[in-house]
């Protein structure tokens, strides 16, 4: 009886509760630059193979893509000479390109894969001012760029979204040919993202809703639908922002056939180590996996309905 009414009174309390409106300013809201851009500067990285233990490089450079309004997109493209596979890595909503500097250059070593990672626009290095609209038309820019430096035509590349990112991957691999998609931390809908963000205690306090805008006709659950290529979903058991049943979702919505989910236990919204001996070893048999199959000219199954 007494928990009964403990949880009665919390409903009271939440009926009563603030509601706020999650609108694109408070979305998008880019961390202060700690440094300038550079068109001079390189970064190179280093680790060593864990077959044969010698040391291994890779060479970042300053990368820039002019959109159709005239805005600059920078970041960094993370390449290795004997690199024949490529990776579009795409940011959450409070990531830039310097923050994320020695994760990509691991993650370039790991995959063996060139990798082009650029501020979203009004983010870091980047001009202009931040909308889903245009954020979702620079992704399918910063891809065709991408396309444009890999050696061959049919050279793999792999959409790679981290939560707002990951919604920006489903768009860009429903629209482009890519040779797989690694979402870590995926959410299905604005709506749903509202409802389930946040610790209990903050839900039972305070209803929040998406803004029109962020209700868009296409949400990623939408997208996603229309992904066949290979599929990866990283989630963290213990994620409160983009909660695991979201992604569980975005696995069982997937028009892909070659899928597959992982939960990390014990992980939240940004503690999820990839490159932790067996996240490791997934992302890299995924992306053998992906490569193999596109070599061999296998068409992706249709998923059964």
């Amino acid at each position: 009886m007494r928990r009964l009414l403990i949880v009665g009174l919390l409903g009271l309390l939440g009926a009563a509760g603030c509601s706020r409106l999650l609108t694109e300013d408070r979305l998008l809201r880019p961390p202060p630059p700690r440094t300038e851009f550079s068109a001079d500067r390189l970064l190179i990285f280093e680790a060593d193979d864990p077959a044969s233990q010698a040391p291994r490089r890779a060479l970042a450079e300053p990368a820039e893509i002019i959109t159709p309004d005239g805005v600059r997109l920078r970041g960094w493209y993370f390449s290795h000479p004997r690199h024949r596979r490529y990776l579009m890595f795409l940011h959450g909503s409070l990531g830039v390109m310097e923050r994320s500097e020695r994760f990509l250059g691991t993650l370039c070593l790991l995959l063996d894969a060139n990798i082009l990672a650029i501020d979203y626009r009004g983010y870091g290095f980047s001009e202009g001012r931040p909308s889903l609209e245009r954020l979702a038309e620079d992704a399918l820019l910063v891809y065709d760029d991408l396309a444009r430096r890999a050696s061959h035509p049919d050279d793999p590349i792999f959409v790679f979204g981290y939560s707002l990112g990951s919604a920006l991957a489903c768009h860009v691999a429903a629209q482009r040919d890519a040779a797989g998609v690694i979402l870590l931390a995926p959410f299905t809908c604005a709506d749903e993202f509202c409802a389930t963000a946040g610790p209990w205690w903050f839900r039972a306090f305070n209803r929040v809703r998406p803004d029109e805008p962020l209700r868009r006709p296409r949400q990623p659950i939408d997208n996603i639908r229309d992904v066949r290529e290979p599929l990866l979903i990283v989630h963290g058991a213990d994620d409160v922002v983009t909660r695991i049943e979201l992604g569980r979702r975005m696995y069982e919505a997937a028009g892909s056939a070659q899928r597959r989910m992982i939960e990390v236990r014990d992980a939240g919204h940004e503690n999820v180590r990839l490159t932790a001996p067996v996240l490791a070893r997934s992302l890299r048999d995924f992306v053998e996996a992906a490569c193999s199959t596109r070599e061999n000219g296998a068409a992706p199954a249709t998923p059964a309905p």
